[in-house]
Protein backbone atom coordinates (compact mmCIF):
# COMPACT_ATOMS: atom_id res chain seq x y z
CA UNK A 1 0.00 0.00 0.00
CA UNK A 2 1.29 3.49 -0.78
CA UNK A 3 2.50 5.74 1.98
CA UNK A 4 -0.36 8.15 1.32
CA UNK A 5 -2.80 5.32 1.62
CA UNK A 6 -1.31 4.26 4.94
CA UNK A 7 -1.46 7.81 6.21
CA UNK A 8 -5.11 8.14 5.24
CA UNK A 9 -6.11 5.18 7.32
CA UNK A 10 -3.84 6.14 10.22
CA UNK A 11 -5.17 9.70 10.27
CA UNK A 12 -8.76 8.55 10.19
CA UNK A 13 -8.21 6.02 12.95
CA UNK A 14 -6.72 8.71 15.14
CA UNK A 15 -3.14 7.46 14.90
CA UNK A 16 -0.33 9.69 13.74
CA UNK A 17 1.93 8.85 10.84
CA UNK A 18 4.79 9.74 13.17
CA UNK A 19 4.53 6.17 14.41
CA UNK A 20 6.09 5.00 11.14
CA UNK A 21 9.52 3.41 11.57
CA UNK A 22 12.28 6.04 11.76
CA UNK A 23 9.95 8.57 10.15
CA UNK A 24 10.58 6.99 6.74
CA UNK A 25 6.95 7.18 5.76
CA UNK A 26 6.73 10.89 6.58
CA UNK A 27 9.88 11.61 4.61
CA UNK A 28 8.60 9.75 1.55
CA UNK A 29 5.24 11.52 1.74
CA UNK A 30 6.90 14.93 2.08
CA UNK A 31 8.89 14.11 -1.01
CA UNK A 32 5.67 13.44 -2.88
CA UNK A 33 5.01 17.17 -3.10
CA UNK A 34 2.52 19.72 -1.75
CA UNK A 35 -0.46 18.08 -3.41
CA UNK A 36 -0.10 15.09 -1.11
CA UNK A 37 -1.04 17.13 1.97
CA UNK A 38 -4.02 18.64 0.17
CA UNK A 39 -5.23 15.17 -0.73
CA UNK A 40 -4.88 14.00 2.85
CA UNK A 41 -6.83 17.00 4.13
CA UNK A 42 -9.52 16.47 1.54
CA UNK A 43 -9.80 12.80 2.45
CA UNK A 44 -10.07 13.57 6.16
CA UNK A 45 -12.75 16.23 5.52
CA UNK A 46 -14.69 13.74 3.44
CA UNK A 47 -14.49 11.23 6.27
CA UNK A 48 -15.45 13.68 9.01
CA UNK A 49 -18.20 15.56 7.17
CA UNK A 50 -19.83 12.65 5.41
CA UNK A 51 -23.56 12.41 6.02
CA UNK A 52 -23.13 8.65 6.18
CA UNK A 53 -21.75 7.06 9.31
CA UNK A 54 -18.28 5.59 8.79
CA UNK A 55 -16.56 3.29 11.28
CA UNK A 56 -13.13 1.68 11.11
CA UNK A 57 -12.88 -1.76 12.65
CA UNK A 58 -9.77 -3.79 13.38
CA UNK A 59 -10.91 -7.43 12.98
CA UNK A 60 -7.68 -8.83 14.37
CA UNK A 61 -8.00 -6.99 17.68
CA UNK A 62 -11.80 -6.88 17.59
CA UNK A 63 -11.77 -3.15 18.24
CA UNK A 64 -13.17 0.03 16.75
CA UNK A 65 -10.28 2.32 15.80
CA UNK A 66 -12.02 5.24 14.11
CA UNK A 67 -15.38 6.85 13.42
CA UNK A 68 -16.92 10.11 12.26
CA UNK A 69 -19.56 12.34 13.85
CA UNK A 70 -22.34 10.72 11.82
CA UNK A 71 -21.52 7.38 13.43
CA UNK A 72 -21.69 8.95 16.88
CA UNK A 73 -25.14 10.38 16.07
CA UNK A 74 -26.36 7.12 14.57
CA UNK A 75 -25.42 5.12 17.65
CA UNK A 76 -26.42 7.96 20.01
CA UNK A 77 -23.05 7.68 21.68
CA UNK A 78 -21.90 10.35 24.15
CA UNK A 79 -18.74 11.02 22.11
CA UNK A 80 -16.33 9.48 19.63
CA UNK A 81 -14.24 8.22 22.52
CA UNK A 82 -17.29 6.63 24.08
CA UNK A 83 -18.11 4.80 20.86
CA UNK A 84 -14.54 3.69 20.14
CA UNK A 85 -13.99 2.43 23.68
CA UNK A 86 -17.10 0.26 23.57
CA UNK A 87 -16.63 -3.46 22.74
CA UNK A 88 -18.31 -4.23 19.40
CA UNK A 89 -20.27 -7.06 21.05
CA UNK A 90 -22.04 -4.47 23.21
CA UNK A 91 -23.38 -2.68 20.12
CA UNK A 92 -25.84 -5.43 19.18
CA UNK A 93 -28.51 -7.48 20.96
CA UNK A 94 -27.93 -11.18 21.61
CA UNK A 95 -30.16 -12.12 18.67
CA UNK A 96 -30.79 -10.58 15.29
CA UNK A 97 -34.18 -9.76 13.76
CA UNK A 98 -34.51 -13.30 12.38
CA UNK A 99 -33.93 -14.70 15.90
CA UNK A 100 -30.51 -15.92 14.86
CA UNK A 101 -27.69 -15.68 17.37
CA UNK A 102 -25.66 -12.51 16.83
CA UNK A 103 -22.46 -14.47 17.50
CA UNK A 104 -23.28 -16.99 14.77
CA UNK A 105 -24.22 -14.18 12.37
CA UNK A 106 -20.89 -12.42 13.01
CA UNK A 107 -18.96 -15.58 12.18
CA UNK A 108 -20.82 -16.06 8.90
CA UNK A 109 -20.50 -12.40 7.88
CA UNK A 110 -16.78 -12.36 8.68
CA UNK A 111 -16.26 -15.40 6.46
CA UNK A 112 -18.19 -13.74 3.62
CA UNK A 113 -16.13 -10.55 3.93
CA UNK A 114 -12.91 -12.54 3.70
CA UNK A 115 -14.15 -14.67 0.81
CA UNK A 116 -15.70 -11.88 -1.28
CA UNK A 117 -13.55 -8.89 -0.40
CA UNK A 118 -16.52 -7.12 1.17
CA UNK A 119 -20.13 -7.69 2.03
CA UNK A 120 -23.48 -5.91 2.36
CA UNK A 121 -26.03 -7.13 4.87
CA UNK A 122 -28.79 -6.10 7.24
CA UNK A 123 -28.00 -5.85 10.93
CA UNK A 124 -29.79 -5.09 14.17
CA UNK A 125 -27.66 -2.78 16.30
CA UNK A 126 -28.16 -1.56 19.85
CA UNK A 127 -27.66 2.12 20.52
CA UNK A 128 -26.24 3.62 23.66
CA UNK A 129 -29.75 4.55 24.87
CA UNK A 130 -30.75 0.87 24.75
CA UNK A 131 -32.94 1.08 21.63
CA UNK A 132 -32.39 -1.27 18.70
CA UNK A 133 -32.05 0.07 15.17
CA UNK A 134 -32.10 -1.90 11.89
CA UNK A 135 -29.14 -1.10 9.68
CA UNK A 136 -27.96 -1.88 6.19
CA UNK A 137 -24.20 -2.25 6.45
CA UNK A 138 -21.53 -2.24 3.76
CA UNK A 139 -18.13 -3.54 4.82
CA UNK A 140 -15.00 -3.07 2.73
CA UNK A 141 -11.64 -4.47 3.93
CA UNK A 142 -8.62 -2.29 3.17
CA UNK A 143 -4.91 -3.00 3.76
CA UNK A 144 -3.26 -0.59 6.15
CA UNK A 145 0.36 -0.77 7.29
CA UNK A 146 0.62 -4.53 7.20
CA UNK A 147 -2.84 -5.25 8.59
CA UNK A 148 -6.41 -5.13 7.38
CA UNK A 149 -9.08 -2.71 8.57
CA UNK A 150 -12.76 -2.95 7.80
CA UNK A 151 -14.41 0.25 6.58
CA UNK A 152 -17.99 -0.03 7.83
CA UNK A 153 -20.73 2.18 6.42
CA UNK A 154 -24.01 1.60 8.32
CA UNK A 155 -27.30 3.20 7.22
CA UNK A 156 -30.45 3.46 9.30
CA UNK A 157 -33.27 1.61 7.49
CA UNK A 158 -35.93 2.07 10.18
CA UNK A 159 -38.28 3.89 7.79
CA UNK A 160 -37.90 1.21 5.13
CA UNK A 161 -38.57 -1.54 7.68
CA UNK A 162 -41.63 0.34 8.98
CA UNK A 163 -42.96 0.65 5.42
CA UNK A 164 -42.36 -3.06 4.78
CA UNK A 165 -44.18 -3.92 8.00
CA UNK A 166 -47.11 -1.67 7.03
CA UNK A 167 -47.35 -3.41 3.66
CA UNK A 168 -47.17 -6.81 5.34
CA UNK A 169 -49.96 -5.90 7.75
CA UNK A 170 -52.04 -4.46 4.90
CA UNK A 171 -51.62 -7.66 2.88
CA UNK A 172 -52.56 -9.74 5.92
CA UNK A 173 -55.66 -7.59 6.48
CA UNK A 174 -56.68 -7.87 2.83
CA UNK A 175 -56.19 -11.64 2.87
CA UNK A 176 -58.33 -11.89 6.01
CA UNK A 177 -61.08 -9.77 4.48
CA UNK A 178 -61.05 -11.81 1.28
CA UNK A 179 -61.27 -15.00 3.34
CA UNK A 180 -64.15 -13.62 5.42
CA UNK A 181 -66.00 -12.40 2.32
CA UNK A 182 -65.51 -15.75 0.61
CA UNK A 183 -66.91 -17.50 3.67
CA UNK A 184 -69.89 -15.12 3.69
CA UNK A 185 -70.59 -15.79 0.03
CA UNK A 186 -70.28 -19.52 0.52
CA UNK A 187 -72.64 -19.31 3.49
CA UNK A 188 -75.13 -17.24 1.49
CA UNK A 189 -74.91 -19.66 -1.39
CA UNK A 190 -75.49 -22.59 0.97
CA UNK A 191 -78.53 -20.86 2.53
CA UNK A 192 -79.92 -20.09 -0.92
CA UNK A 193 -79.40 -23.67 -2.02
CA UNK A 194 -81.17 -24.89 1.15
CA UNK A 195 -84.07 -22.54 0.55
CA UNK A 196 -84.46 -23.81 -3.00
CA UNK A 197 -84.50 -27.40 -1.71
CA UNK A 198 -87.17 -26.55 0.87
CA UNK A 199 -89.35 -24.82 -1.72
CA UNK A 200 -88.98 -27.82 -4.03
CA UNK A 201 -89.93 -30.16 -1.18
CA UNK A 202 -92.99 -28.09 -0.30
CA UNK A 203 -94.09 -28.21 -3.94
CA UNK A 204 -93.55 -31.98 -4.06
CA UNK A 205 -95.54 -32.46 -0.83
CA UNK A 206 -98.34 -30.37 -2.30
CA UNK A 207 -98.40 -32.54 -5.40
CA UNK A 208 -98.25 -35.72 -3.31
CA UNK A 209 -101.23 -34.54 -1.26
CA UNK A 210 -103.32 -34.04 -4.38
CA UNK A 211 -102.23 -37.33 -5.91
CA UNK A 212 -102.48 -39.60 -2.85
CA UNK A 213 -105.47 -41.91 -2.73
CA UNK A 214 -105.18 -42.62 1.00
CA UNK A 215 -103.19 -41.53 4.08
CA UNK A 216 -100.75 -44.41 3.88
CA UNK A 217 -99.61 -43.52 0.38
CA UNK A 218 -99.55 -39.83 1.36
CA UNK A 219 -97.32 -40.53 4.37
CA UNK A 220 -95.08 -42.70 2.28
CA UNK A 221 -94.71 -39.95 -0.32
CA UNK A 222 -94.00 -37.30 2.33
CA UNK A 223 -91.48 -39.63 3.99
CA UNK A 224 -89.67 -40.06 0.69
CA UNK A 225 -89.56 -36.30 0.05
CA UNK A 226 -88.34 -35.36 3.53
CA UNK A 227 -85.71 -38.13 3.47
CA UNK A 228 -84.07 -36.17 0.68
CA UNK A 229 -83.70 -33.23 3.08
CA UNK A 230 -82.81 -34.91 6.36
CA UNK A 231 -79.98 -37.33 7.12
CA UNK A 232 -82.35 -39.55 9.06
CA UNK A 233 -83.85 -42.84 8.00
CA UNK A 234 -86.54 -42.95 10.65
CA UNK A 235 -88.83 -40.06 11.60
CA UNK A 236 -92.54 -39.78 12.41
CA UNK A 237 -95.24 -37.47 11.12
CA UNK A 238 -97.65 -36.52 13.90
Amino acid sequence: MSCAGVNRVLMISGMSSVSSTDGQCDQRCDAAGPDSGDTESMFRLLFERSGDAIILFDPQNQALVGCNDAAVRLMRAPSKEGLLNTPPAALAPASQANDRSTLDAVKEITALIMANGGHRFEWLARRFDGTDVPLEITVTPIPADGRVLHVIVPRDISERKAAEESIRQLNATLEQRVSERTAELESSEARLSRLVELQRAMFQISEATNAAGDLASLYAGIHRIISGLLAAKNFFIA
